[in-house]
Parts: structure tokens; C-alpha cells; sequence
């Protein structure tokens, strides 16, 4: 019919408005079956279904419709859900929040009693102002005298105007190694170095000699180090290398042949003394021996030159005048108390002993000594070992 319809052409005899009429119906028609071959796919859908279940019966249309409610409710379920655990978390974090916050008042307050301390103004009964008193710093107690340790004061007066040619430190002892020269009294060298002393007096007066008049035996030192600084650890290997350097020289003889001026490294003083001619080589061998301890103990060795002497008087320079007018000022000593220092010995010191007492000093009665022993002085401890003994 629908194909007959269409065969119909609209210029047999058919007016416009029928013409559209008939167009209308022909759309009607095919609507119509469209609906119809929908409605026979949705049975067969539904009888081939195996899931469909109770809705069998119906369309695939209500099916499909009913699903789609399913998947709503189903994400309006699931979007509770996800609200309700955002509301869990946000409770749980909350309470978190506060429990953390509250824990840590908690040790905070711990800590400040902790190292809280008791205020001396706790009689006004000021709780409110217990962290006040918890930030105030405390001061602590002074100590007992009897746990203090005495820093020595430096008074050059009690010294003869000698000054610390470096700082006292606690615990750290000077030391140096020389071999002993004793001088008895009534013997040769002891008259010789009294008579050449005062005479060296009357050229320079500023020259002090503390054992020119003392009655028993005086010992020469000639040293073999430089004045060296220890740790009390370290007193016992010193002594070590200087019993082993004992051992591998044999007792010698040595003797004087000159007198001499010198000045100490600092610059503070200035001596004069009688220097050593036979016997240098064995002393130059026993302060080598030495010489790697020193090194080990970060202390300077002797020197490339060594002259082995021995100080028999010294005086003040004026280098060491400008510090002991400083201290002598300081402790309010007298300035007349004070000893006298020299810029140098006078040109003509050395020539004028040197021809009164030279040939004397270097005669075989006279400057010649034995060395049989060595020593170590380590603050007020000496310690002495003989040359040679093998134990």
C-alpha cells in the first residue's frame, strides 16, 4: 500500500492541500511499523535473555529503564558513602588535631617542669607567673674556696724582675736536659768564675749572680735543649729517651775556653758565661739523641750552631724594663724596688775578661771538667742518669 501510495504522483488530479494529506499519512504508516518491528525485537531480546530474570514478560525498554535506576541509586549510595568518609576523616582529623595539640601542651608543660626552678620571688604566691619564673635564668651557686685552683700572680719584684717569657697554662711543666758542671767550693774554676764575676760587676753593675756567695756546691747547667713545654703525660716518655741517650755515650772529659755574652730567644735577658771547647762533639751527639723526642712532642730542637755554655751571671734588657714598669704599676710596687736593665752589654765586657781571666779559664787546671752524667728538670723534679750504664 505504502509503495502504492508512493507511486501515486501528486499531478494526478490530486489538489496540493490532498497531496500533503496524503504525505502525512504515508509518514503515519511507516511510524507505525517502525514501532511495530521495535516491539518484536524487544520479545525476541526478552526471550533470548538469560538475565533478565523476572523481567522476562516485560520490554527491553523497561529493563534498561530499571537499570538505570539501579546504577543511580547505586552512585547516590556510593557518593553517601564517600560523604560519610569524608566526614569520618574530618572527625578523625579534628580529633587528632586536638589530642596532638593537647599532648604536646602536655609535654611542653613537662619539659618546663622539668627545668623549671624555684624562683626566690615564689612568696608572692604568683602561680600565673610559674613560665616567667621557668624562662628566668637561675644563677649558680658560687663555688667553695677549697674546690677553686689559684691562678699565680706574677710578681717580678719576688724574682729579681724576671717575667714569664710565656703564659701559665695548668697542667704544663718546663723542661729542658743539660749536663751538670758542679762547682765545690775552694776549687779552681769556682775562685776563678768568683773574681772574673766581680770584676764583670764593676763594668756593669746591672749584673746579678744569686750564687756567687753561697757556701755549699753550686752545679753549672749546659744545656742540650731549648727550654721546652710538657703535659703531664708526657713527662715519663722524656725521661725514657733520656735514659736510653744515657746509655749509648760513654763518660767523657770536656773543658771551657772562653768567655762569652749571649741573649735568651725572648729577648728578655742577657748572660754571660764561659763557653765549651774540648768535649763539643760528644755534647753536640747526646743533644741529638735527644732531638726526636722533641720533634714527636712538637718542640723545637737545638740549634744548627749549637756553642754549649754555661751561664755563670745575667742582667735585664730593656726590653723586659718596659713590661716590669707595666707590671710593677699594676701590683703599686715602688719604681726605685725595681732592678735595673741595660739596652747591651758595654763593648769592652768581653775583651776586659778575656784578658784578666781568659788564659786561665782555658788552662788544663782550671776549665777542665768531667761529664759523666745527664739530666732532665722537668718544673721543680730533676732527674739524673749516669753516661754509659748499661742495665
Amino acid at each position: 500500500m505504502l509503495r502504492e501510495m508512493r507511486k501515486t504522483p501528486p499531478f494526478l488530479g490530486l489538489s496540493k492541500h490532498e497531496y500533503l494529506h496524503h504525505e502525512i499519512k504515508i509518514a503515519q504508516v511507516t511510524h507505525e511499523r517502525r514501532a511495530d518491528r521495535c516491539a518484536d525485537a524487544d520479545q525476541i531480546a526478552t526471550r533470548k535473555s538469560t538475565t533478565l530474570g523476572g523481567w522476562g514478560k516485560k520490554s527491553h525498554c523497561h529493563f534498561r529503564t530499571h537499570e538505570i535506576k539501579i546504577a543511580q541509586v547505586t552512585h547516590e549510595r556510593r557518593a553517601d558513602r564517600c560523604a560519610d568518609a569524608d566526614q569520618i576523616a574530618i572527625r578523625k582529623s579534628t580529633t587528632l588535631g586536638v589530642l596532638s595539640a593537647s599532648l604536646y601542651d602536655t609535654r611542653m608543660k613537662r619539659n618546663i617542669n622539668l627545668v623549671a626552678y624555684e624562683s626566690s620571688d615564689d612568696d608572692h604566691g604568683a602561680s600565673e607567673n610559674h613560665l616567667d619564673d621557668a624562662n628566668s635564668a637561675r644563677k649558680l651557686p658560687k663555688l667553695s674556696p677549697l674546690l677553686s685552683v689559684p691562678v699565680p700572680v706574677d710578681n717580678p719584684t719576688l724574682h729579681q724582675g724576671r717575667v714569664r717569657t710565656s703564659p701559665h697554662v695548668e697542667g704544663q711543666f718546663a723542661a729542658f736536659v743539660y749536663v751538670p758542671v758542679p762547682l765545690k767550693k775552694n776549687t779552681p774554676l769556682r775562685q776563678l768564675l768568683g773574681k772574673s764575676v766581680n770584676h764583670a760587676k764593676d763594668i756593669e753593675p746591672a749584673l746579678v749572680c744569686d750564687w756567687l756567695d753561697s757556701p755549699g756546691t753550686h752545679t753549672l747547667h749546659i744545656s742540650l735543649t731549648r727550654p721546652i713545654y710538657l703535659r703531664n703525660y708526657q713527662r715519663e716518655e722524656l725521661k725514657r729517651v733520656v735514659k736510653a741517650a744515657a746509655r749509648v755515650v760513654c763518660p767523657f772529659t770536656a773543658s771551657f775556653s772562653k768567655f762569652t755574652t749571649f741573649e735568651n730567644d725572648e729577648h728578655t735577658r742577657a748572660f754571660l758565661g764561659i763557653e765549651v771547647g774540648a768535649g763539643h762533639r760528644e755534647l753536640e751527639m747526646l743533644s741529638k739523641t735527644v732531638e726526636p723526642i722533641l720533634r714527636s712532642l712538637h718542640q723545637k730542637g737545638f740549634y744548627s750552631e749549637p756553642r754549649f755554655h754555661a751561664s755563670v751571671a745575667w742582667a735585664l734588657l730593656a726590653t723586659t724594663g718596659v713590661r716590669l714598669q707595666d707590671e710593677a704599676s699594676t701590683l703599686s710596687v715602688p719604681a726605685d724596688t725595681l732592678p735595673r736593665v741595660i739596652s747591651s752589654f758595654p763593648p769592652q765586657l768581653l775583651s776586659d775578661m778575656e784578658s784578666h781571666f781568659g788564659k786561665t779559664l782555658s788552662s788544663s787546671k782550671t776549665g777542665v771538667f768531667d761529664v759523666d752524667s745527664i739530666c732532665v728538670q722537668i718544673g721543680k723534679e730533676i732527674s739524673s742518669w749516669p753516661l754509659g750504664l748499661n742495665e
